[in-house]
């Protein structure tokens, strides 16, 4: 990201709103500089003029003392955009009042610290996620995936305390007890906050639905929400981009695919005195030292990458994957960037062991390992097929998916129940003479990504033999594929690659080590 790529801040100060920004500068460091909101400048004579703001609005001088011609410019080049966010800034979120140079390891210990004295929590490891959360929210510009946080609890269990305690550390966070699907996505679209919604629970069916979609489509970068907006005319499409960090407080556990979505945070009541109102002082003196590095980080875009592709390295060597991998990412970025990483370790642990707590309980987790384990069986009783043929014309019984189901989990299901699920999982079926099966070509890709979604991996459930041996008939036909020389003997059950016999002992023994 170059210097004149970065998005301007509004600071607050006694004086006004400056719309902070990095200005590019031919010889040395770039300079930071501000420029006042309100500030006008005459496209004819170049004349500078300041018109007040009144009540979050600002209008074009009438005229020019230079040339009394009213064509006028605002200052800095801003666009209107990012002009409104700043007439809005103190009353929707709490802004940075400067810009503190200071010590990413003090600056760490200072927002735990801030977010402990604020809110109690019976797992001291929360707190140190909870940190890498906060300066993520910072960096939003350079993230592919965001965290979002699920905080679970009883009335007066802390849940909204600790939304308002990480509104006062994160990147313009708005806490809301309720919201409007037109507010949610123009906030988000518009402004760029990290949404907190207090009330889940609480919503209304349509403001729900459309959070869930927020929180469905707002994880990855780049994924859209089209909603029907009314005109004068009747109705126009309009596309949101839903890319925040959404917090969640609420008092029971909502869909499955929303919860898998997020990192859950369980609150009680504390034990301990918590002040009975937030240090907002405190509060803004972190935002003044998080804003200067978020000009740093986002000026040096080099740093994260480096920091993002170790992040990658660390969660691979400790086999996290899919969408736990997406939560963590940019944590574990953050974490490092602030030499913290052996800090939030726990905290990976806690949510990677939420994450296999969550499959277990999921139907559709649960109806994927059903599948995925018929699915080979029926590769495993046709050695004779290779390469993409062994899974093309596979067919899966809903009663047979039915029965393991019950096997599996103790839950007595319909092969209508079945039905549905393949339906909402995009699974094709085919209805037969004695019933109906699942008939679609493409069920491994799709049983693949479902287990990416839900963290299994995508092999047999138990401890296998990766091979299989081919029929007598079919050992002369072809060469081993990984050695390239001695006859193929055997079969790789997941790639349907035709082995030697030396290759398959390699296999089994890899397995078995």
């Amino acid at each position: 990201m170059t210097d004149c790529d970065i998005p301007p801040e509004p600071v607050v100060t006694g004086d006004g709103v400056e719309l902070v920004t990095l200005q590019e500068r031919d010889i040395g460091e770039p300079q930071i500089s501000g420029i006042t909101l309100g500030s006008w400048i005459c496209d004819r004579c170049g004349t500078n003029q300041t018109v007040p703001i009144i009540d979050g609005e600002f209008e074009e001088p009438d005229e020019c003392t230079g040339c009394d011609r009213p064509v006028f410019s605002h200052k800095g080049g801003f666009s209107d955009e990012q002009l409104q966010a700043a007439t809005r800034a103190d009353a929707m979120w709490h802004p940075p009042t400067d810009l503190v140079e200071s010590d990413k390891t003090e600056l760490w210990q200072q927002v735990r610290e801030f977010i402990y004295q604020h809110w109690g929590a019976e797992d001291t490891d929360l707190y140190d996620g909870l940190t890498a959360y906060a300066l993520s929210t910072w960096f939003r510009p350079t993230l592919t995936f965001v965290p979002h946080l699920m905080v679970m609890g009883k009335t007066t269990g802390g849940k909204t305390r600790l939304l308002n305690t990480l509104s006062h550390v994160s990147y313009r966070a708005v806490v809301s007890a309720s919201a409007t699907p037109a507010s949610l996505f123009r906030m988000i679209d518009a402004y760029n906050v990290s949404f907190f919604v207090s009330e889940y629970h609480g919503l209304v069916k349509e403001s729900q639905q459309q959070l869930d979609n927020v929180v469905r489509a707002g994880q990855k970068e780049g994924e859209k929400v089209t909603r029907a907006e009314p005109t004068q005319t009747g109705f126009e499409p309009e596309v949101f981009d839903p890319f925040s960090h959404i917090g969640i407080a609420t008092q029971y556990t909502p869909a499955d695919d929303i919860v898998n979505r997020c990192i859950r945070i369980r609150t009680k009541p504390a034990q301990r005195d918590i002040p009975a109102t937030i240090d907002a002082a405190t509060g803004e003196a972190i935002r003044n030292k998080l804003l200067f590095h978020r000009f740093d980080l986002l000026r040096d875009s080099d740093k994260w990458e480096q920091a993002e592709q170790r992040a990658y390295g660390y969660l691979a060597q400790n086999n996290i994957t899919g969408r736990t991998r997406e939560k963590l990412l940019s944590l574990v970025t953050v974490a490092i960037l602030w030499n913290h990483l052996d800090d939030i370790k726990p905290f990976v642990d806690l949510v990677v062991e939420q994450d296999e707590e969550a499959t277990a309980d999921s139907e559709d987790a649960q109806f994927t390992q059903v599948v995925k384990d018929l699915l080979f069986d029926k590769v495993n009783s046709n050695p004779g097929l290779g390469g993409d043929d062994i899974w093309a014309g596979i067919e899966i019984p809903h009663q047979e998916i039915k029965d393991e189901f019950y096997t599996h989990t103790g839950k007595d299901k319909s092969p209508t129940w079945v039905g549905q699920i393949c339906s909402r999982l995009d699974i094709e079926t085919t209805r037969k003479r004695d019933g109906t099966v699942i008939d679609d070509r493409r069920l491994r890709d799709k049983i693949e990504r479902l287990c990416d979604e839900h963290n299994l991996s995508f092999e047999p459930s138990e401890v296998h033999n990766p091979v299989t041996e081919l029929p007598e008939s079919k050992q002369y036909e072809m060469t081993c594929s990984l050695c390239g020389e001695a006859k193929a003997t055997h079969r790789l059950v997941v790639e349907g690659d035709y082995i030697c016999e030396r290759c398959a002992d390699e296999e089994q023994q890899g397995v078995a080590g």
